[in-house]
């Protein structure tokens, strides 16, 4: 009986045997007994099925034969298995399992950690850290990581995971876990995910920017890190797509009870930017991950009256999205529908705020020498007041991602005589297109 790659609706490409062949119709029947019917006349060109091909080998550059159809099934037979990870030779494969595996415990990592040679083990991603961090104590060259793939592919788990196996790895012998540069490089987990992070209709901790990581590290030991960041999503502030919500960072403010108060804001069902889509996200404890957040950077040096500013600085973007907007009757240009939102985010920014109005009801023209001022219609101050809020979060960003990199650089010595070992985090589309904010 003959064993082919049968299309199949489901799973794209499945092995079956071929039971019978009657009017043009060939019957199939897959391995959990399955039929399948194809037209007779596809049959000469389906491929042969190899039983090296269906076993769930490690490594598919190992297959004797390498089709679509044994890639795709070596990686569902691993899977079943509950083994999500799979070698394309170096490359490796990982398929996000939506739940919690018993894969990543401290002796799983000592595991990889101490091989003599962590390829050899079975796939995981404590591998590919474990060769990095391997290849950057015994050459004289820096070492990359690129963590590839759709939203929702397990990016961000992946890269933290490796993040966790390169701090342990290089800690000093008797640190302090609280004191060590390693304890401080992982507190920036939950600042970046706060900030760069929000709900989409497929991941409910979705990263909306690219994130380069380089460790600096000397004869074995970290001595330095740095973050790099890149295209933020910022349309993600303004406006979201139905079934999703804006930058976790707005709700978990919004969840803050004393701070509430204290900076005179309400819930989120309450403001333009953050109604506009989801409240809440599942899985997501917005208050809790507030708690975290402010440990982080209390840890990494950004005391309480900073962290202030920071939640100032997001209560008037909040404010601004509630700015609305009518024609003047008598007039050109037009006029705030009500004035306190934007005389609260004027507040909050530390503003006169006669001075932010304007940013939003005129704009600006060159004329030769001059600039001239031009009244603006209801959908440019619209505009305005988006960019202008988009352009507040995106230097806010930026300033988070300075605060943490003036806490992990590395002394200029250190960091001109350590290798460098970086992390590119980076999300494509369906086709590989690179992400674009």
């Amino acid at each position: 009986m003959r064993r082919l790659w049968v299309p199949h609706p489901d799973l794209v490409w499945a092995p079956c045997w071929l039971h019978d062949t009657i009017d043009g119709i060939a019957t199939f029947g897959t391995e959990e007994g399955e039929a399948v019917e194809v037209a007779a006349g596809i049959i000469s060109g389906l491929e042969e099925v190899h039983q090296q091909q269906v076993v769930g080998l490690d490594d598919v550059c190992c297959l004797d034969t390498v089709t679509k159809a044994a890639l795709l099934h070596t990686i569902r037979a691993r899977f079943n298995k509950q083994s999500v990870y799979t070698w394309v030779s170096r490359i490796l494969l990982a398929v996000n399992p939506f739940q919690v595996l018993p894969l990543y415990s401290s002796e799983m990592l000592d595991k990889y950690r101490f091989a003599k040679e962590a390829h050899a083990l079975p796939p995981h991603i404590f591998s590919i850290a474990a060769d990095s961090v391997s290849n950057l104590q015994t050459s004289s060259r820096d070492q990359a990581i690129v963590i590839n793939g759709e939203s929702g592919a397990g990016k961000t788990e992946s890269a933290k995971l490796i993040m966790s196996f390169i701090a342990e790895a290089t800690k000093p012998d008797g640190a302090e876990p609280s004191q060590s540069m390693q304890d401080k490089v992982l507190r920036t987990n939950p600042i970046m995910e706060a900030f760069g992070n929000a709900m989409t209709v497929r991941n409910n901790n979705s990263s909306r920017f690219v994130k380069w990581l380089s460790f600096f590290a000397l004869d074995g030991r970290l001595m330095g890190c740095e973050v790099q960041q890149y295209l933020l999503e910022d349309t993600r502030v303004c406006s979201v797509a139905r079934g999703e919500r804006s930058y976790h960072i707005f709700f978990q403010v919004l969840q803050a009870g004393p701070l509430l108060k204290e900076l005179a804001l309400d819930g989120p069902e309450c403001y333009s930017y953050t109604k506009a889509g989801q409240l809440t996200a599942p899985g997501v404890d917005d208050g809790q991950a507030f708690e975290e957040l402010q440990e982080a950077f209390t840890s990494l040096g950004i005391d309480a009256a900073m962290q202030v500013q920071i939640w100032r600085v997001l209560g008037a973007i909040l404010c601004l999205g509630n700015c609305s907007f009518v024609n003047e009757e008598r007039q050109e240009g037009v006029r705030l529908r009500d004035e306190s939102p934007a005389r609260r985010a004027a507040e909050l920014l530390g503003l006169p705020p006669e001075e932010l109005t304007k940013c939003m009801l005129v704009r600006k023209i060159a004329v030769g020498r001059e600039l001239v001022e031009s009244p603006q219609r209801e959908e440019q101050a619209k505009s305005s007041r988006d960019s202008l809020s988009k352009f507040i979060y995106a230097r806010l960003f930026v300033w988070a991602v300075n605060c943490l990199n003036q806490t992990l650089k590395a002394d200029v010595t250190s960091r001109t005589k350590a290798r460098a070992l970086g992390i590119l985090d980076i999300v494509t589309g369906p086709a590989g297109e690179p992400f674009s904010a």
